[in-house]
């Protein structure tokens, strides 16, 4: 979207269309240098547009951000979440429970995202290895953390209380959820994940 905005606002401009920025960060979460620095460029060519016409910002952090810019003109407007889409999951987790061998008086974290250093998946294991016995930890995710997350499971002596699940579809997490006790979430840049 950043490579054509200027060319689009410029366009809606000309023909007098009116037109809202809808920003969601102002830098990449990538560990990626390439990428990062592109994602960068980007951003900064296109501040001049953004500050023609009114935006707004997935969350007060980039509105902030925006403005430190000199984007004057920006609004929050968190994103929304069709509940629609939610299907009813008609069991009260203890089936789900016994599939998983997990204990119907434990305690059940869920962690879902990717396996990458922004999501910080290595906390939810640290987490769980300062609680007592009867909490549990589900981890829903694959990337490129997957092996050293699976080595400090193992080194922390911890496999009999997590539990790992690289895909799933989206119809069949709600059962997850449903399990659930506490659900966490360590990205402190989130605009707002579907996890969440």
């Amino acid at each position: 979207n950043q490579i054509y905005a200027p060319g689009l606002i410029r366009f809606c401009d000309k023909n007098d269309i009116p037109l809202y920025n809808y920003i969601g960060t102002t830098k990449s979460d990538t560990n990626c240098i390439i990428k990062s620095c592109i994602m960068r460029f980007l951003f900064l060519r296109n501040v001049f547009s953004y500050r023609k016409h009114k935006c707004f910002a997935k969350t007060t952090f980039v509105k902030k951000e925006l403005e430190k810019y000199g984007i004057k003109n920006v609004e929050v407007a968190n994103v929304g979440l069709d509940t629609t889409i939610i299907p009813n999951v008609m069991d009260d987790g203890h089936s789900t429970r016994s599939k998983l061998s997990i204990p119907n008086n434990a305690n059940v974290i869920l962690f879902v995202g990717r396996m990458e250093e922004y999501k910080s998946p290595f906390e939810a294991i640290k987490l769980l290895s300062r609680l007592p016995d009867s909490f549990f930890l589900i981890m829903i995710g694959t990337g490129s953390l997957d092996s050293k997350v699976d080595n400090i499971i193992n080194i922390s002596n911890l496999e009999n209380r997590i539990i790992r699940i690289k895909k799933i579809s989206n119809n069949d997490i709600h059962q997850y959820y449903k399990v659930a006790d506490y659900f966490i979430n360590f990205n402190k840049k989130e605009i707002f994940g579907m996890s969440i």
